[in-house]
């Protein structure tokens, strides 16, 4: 018997000790990394930023390409130094470095599908939680577990099959650790890792390539993606609807429905608390027996059913809890119904929530507003998410900072805004970009009257071509702004109709209260009245006062 030749093997303390523990510390080094970046995205999430970008027309891709280009820019610069740092001659006297025979490319190229996969890694992570600082402490966890297959197999590491192997490498920490346990390998027979040998076997007993390594840390990459954009679709977490677990299957999603075939029929409401429904306008936003329930049979809406028309301000009145935030969340698609549904532009809520995206603005409660962006680039930055040109887009940046009197705070960040300012801004940003239907929940909160008269104002001079829906619980302000006043209370619509129709079947209007003397005729006086306000009538006698009600003066 003779034993196979064996490759020459250069002994080198540092490659012997490197060999052990780099794997690991190139997974400490970027820790941090994974941990800032699941919580920021996470945070987004849970301020409610990324579900509003959405309904401003926000595609999913390109949010994550957005938070991929920022992430890779960085961290591409920390890649860069380190190759720099494996490659410099750290010995005086002589050309050895850390990696004295490889390749500094094929390094930066492994690194870089590490970077991948690593960031797509963060994208999965974050789409399981709603709360920033958990997915932040399960994101380092995780980052820790996809470590651990390289250490418990490492004592069996020449005992496993190619397959194991491979297997184990679909958490891309093992694969890096893999992959520079290979590096070693290359550089301990003298050779480095090199294009020719990237597809070699470091050891005659050795069955895994570094070429492998490279192809799965790309498949990890594209693993960790398709979780992510899968898992946020049936599991959109606290606002947003879920797709169906079999939508990757289904038609619609692929090519979209037709628009024509997404109609529910108009049911007139018959009911003396209901006026009747206007023939000659557009309908905007048709909604049909909705519902929501939440956990423990808590019902928020039931069974509402209503119609808002183009050119109209229709306005949600009612108490905190009557259920009007809720019913805007289901129609912007914040909410999933639990039955009934709502057509916007002609596409239905529960099943092209996209399309009904496209035209739509939003001012929700909160202030939808990044602290660190500008009044301009505010509106700059929603003007294109809604498809406008360069050229459209500062058109309405100067249109929307002069209605509102934002020309002094134009170029301040939102963060130095008052609050006032603020519910400006968020209102702007629901109006520009052309947006043909809009919702706002409680504009004018926190607002002095001198800023709400000037907002109110804004809202009936943008209301031609829209559909406005606001939710308010000031009866002044549905009172001045709704064309349509819709009041709710418990989750149920309690009347419809307009301010005028309101006031007549509640006994409102306006009051003439008269003392009369003893030598008053009050047929006379009543008389000289109706001439110049017709519908004018008594009321109510107490003693020697009467009260007059008329419910229109023009």
């Amino acid at each position: 018997m003779q034993r196979f030749d064996y490759p020459k093997w250069t002994e080198d303390l540092l490659l012997q000790a490197m060999e052990s523990f780099v794997g690991l510390v190139i997974m400490l080094s970027f820790v941090y990394t994974c941990i800032s970046t699941v919580k920021v995205i996470t945070a987004e999430k849970e301020k409610q930023l990324k579900e509003a970008m959405k309904i401003m027309g926000l595609p999913g891709w390109l949010h994550w390409t957005a938070w991929f280009i920022k992430t890779f820019t960085f961290l591409l610069l920390s890649i860069t130094v380190m190759v720099i740092l494996l490659k410099a001659k750290w010995y005086p006297g002589t050309d050895h470095t850390v990696f004295t025979n490889s390749n500094p490319f094929i390094i930066f190229i492994f690194l870089l599908l590490f970077i991948c996969a690593t960031i797509t890694f963060c994208f999965a992570v974050s789409v399981f939680f709603s709360k920033a600082n958990t997915a932040a402490t399960m994101a380092g966890l995780a980052w820790f577990l996809s470590y651990f297959p390289y250490s418990l197999m490492q004592q069996r590491y020449d005992d496993m099959s190619l397959a194991e192997k491979l297997l184990a490498s679909l958490c891309s920490n093992t694969a890096m650790a893999y992959g520079f346990k290979l590096i070693i390998t290359f550089e301990g027979i003298d050779e480095g890792v090199q294009w020719h040998n990237i597809w070699k076997t470091t050891t005659p007993d050795d069955n895994l390539k570094l070429g492998y390594l490279m192809i799965m840390l790309a498949v990890d990459a594209l693993l960790y993606l398709l979780i992510a954009i899968y898992v946020e679709a049936i599991f959109p977490g606290e606002y947003g609807v879920p797709q169906p677990w079999y939508f990757p299957f289904t038609y619609s999603y692929w090519c979209g429905k037709p628009v024509e075939s997404l109609n529910i029929e108009e049911e007139p409401i018959e009911n003396e608390f209901y006026e009747k429904e206007p023939t000659h306008l557009q309908t905007g936003i048709k909604i049909s027996h909705l519902r929501k329930e939440f956990s423990k049979k808590k019902v928020a809406v039931h069974d509402l059913s209503l119609n808002m028309y183009k050119d109209q301000i229709t306005v949600l009145l009612g108490h905190n809890g009557a259920g009007k935030t809720t019913t805007m969340s289901m129609l912007t698609g914040m909410f999933p119904p639990s039955s009934g549904t709502a057509i916007i532009g002609g596409y239905d809520v529960r099943t092209e929530i996209v399309g009904v995206r496209e035209s739509l603005g939003l001012c929700p409660q909160h202030n939808i507003l990044f602290d660190e962006l500008t009044v301009k680039e505010h509106l700059y930055f929603y003007s294109r998410l809604k498809g406008l040109t360069r050229q459209e887009s500062q058109f309405e940046i100067d249109k929307y900072i002069e209605l509102l009197e934002l020309i002094p705070k134009a170029d301040s960040p939102s963060s130095t805004l008052s609050g006032g300012m603020k519910r400006k801004l968020s209102v702007a940003v629901a109006l520009c970009g052309g947006s043909s239907v809009v919702m706002c929940d409680e504009p004018t909160a926190g607002m002095d009257p001198a800023a709400r008269r000037a907002l109110w104002d804004l809202l009936q001079s943008q209301k031609k071509g829209r559909t406005i829906l606001l939710t308010t619980h000031f009866m002044d302000e549905a009172d001045l702004l709704g064309d349509r006043i819709a009041i709710m209370s418990g989750g149920r619509l309690q009347c419809c109709g307009s301010s005028f129709f309101l006031k007549k079947k509640y006994g409102a209007g306006y009051h003439l209260i008269m003392d009369k003397s003893k030598d008053c005729s009050v047929e006379k006086v009543t008389s000289l009245l109706q001439k110049y306000i017709p519908e004018i009538e008594v009321n109510l006698v107490v003693f020697r006062n009467y009260h007059y009600i008329s419910f229109d003066i023009q």
